[in-house]
């Protein structure tokens, strides 16, 4: 009976050691009975418990956080690469003057691609510079004709007087004035009751064919004639006199012709004034009996009260005939003639380029 107590003995004491040796395990218990761990308060972490690295920064090999793009270009599923910016187009050339300019062509910039999951935005291309359109060219402006022909006479008021075969004028009332309109012209003052102030020009030939050009501005003082240009003839009597001859009275300029029984017919007439300016033309053939005759009054051609633009009489009589210009006709009153240097040539362009 003592033995066999001794032994139940042992036996407990042998199981107190087996149990005490189990609960000094280290680990975790490996009974799902164990008890929970006790709770751990906010912010602080279990004992032994290593510290997480800070917000927003991946742990070594972690996650990164939003918004922040992988080191070292490493793209994030959803993380934007910034693609590269678009190349600016280039200006298109300015049109060339009379040329239509042609438009700038711009070139389309390539954004470039990022190498993480989701590719860069494109860059927007550069637009094109429109070319200018080109002034139309102009058209010159066709050169004038030339003007021909041959200047058969003319005085130059440089000479003076004496460019004129003589002057039949008071001492002192014919010469060259300055003219705000024609420049240097020239001035024959008839005062009231000499009978005239006239120039003498060239000597004609029967036969010939010539044209006249020149302006010419009067002030007369009374309403009576004064003849401001003739074809003279010598001697006076017995002939035509003055087969040609252009004369101003009371507000009126008449073309006459004279013929070899010295009847006037008047040909042509028009209003004026007093320090107007106006221009003469003149198409002479000359022949005693088929002379011929042709006006032009400011640069239009004049129609004869015979209907026609070509008079046929008398131009030319006597044994000597020539040109004459100025003042003629006693009066009561002051008369002036002031008139450009007149023109003698084959032509009438010629003739008339500088009235």
């Amino acid at each position: 009976m003592t033995h066999h107590r001794l032994h139940r003995t042992a036996a407990l004491l042998a199981a107190g050691v087996a149990l005490t040796g189990c609960a000094s395990a280290t680990g975790p218990a490996a009974s799902a009975d164990a008890a929970p761990p006790r709770a751990t308060a906010p912010g602080k972490l279990p004992a032994g418990a290593p510290a997480p690295p800070p917000t927003g920064t991946p742990a070594p090999g972690g996650t990164a956080a939003p918004s922040t793009p992988a080191p070292s270009g490493t793209g994030r599923q959803g993380d934007i690469v910034p693609g590269g910016t678009g190349t600016s187009g280039s200006t298109g050339t300015s049109g060339s003057t009379g040329t239509s300019g042609s438009s700038g062509q711009g070139s389309t910039g390539s954004g470039s691609t990022g190498s993480g999951s989701t590719g860069g935005t494109s860059g927007t291309g550069g637009t094109g510079g429109t070319g200018s359109t080109g002034g139309t060219g102009s058209t010159p402006a066709p050169a004038p004709a030339p003007v021909t022909g041959k200047i058969l006479w003319t005085p130059s008021t440089a000479a003076g007087p004496s460019a004129f075969n003589d002057v039949q004028c008071k001492a002192g009332n014919f010469g060259v004035v300055s003219d705000s309109a024609k420049g240097k012209v020239w001035r024959a003052f008839q005062a009231a009751g000499e009978e005239r102030c006239e120039t003498v020009g060239p000597d004609l030939r029967n036969g010939d064919t010539f044209y006249l050009g020149w302006s010419s501005r009067v002030n007369i003082a009374d309403s009576d004639s004064r003849y401001v240009f003739q074809l003279k003839c010598s001697p006076s009597t017995g002939t035509a006199n003055h087969p040609i001859e252009i004369d101003i009275a009371d507000g009126r300029v008449r073309l006459q012709e004279w013929d070899t029984d010295h009847v006037a017919h008047a040909l042509w007439t028009a209003p004026t004034a007093n320090d107007k300016w106006h221009s003469y033309a003149l198409k002479i053939h000359l022949g005693r009996t088929d002379g011929t005759i042709d006006f032009w009054y400011d640069g239009v051609k004049q129609t004869f009260t015979t209907g026609s633009g070509t008079f046929t009489g008398t131009t030319w009589d006597g044994d000597r005939n020539y040109l004459k210009w100025g003042s003629y006709h006693p009066s009561p009153g002051d008369a002036t003639n002031t008139f450009t240097s007149p023109v003698m040539a084959t032509t009438l362009a010629l003739a008339t380029s500088t009235s």
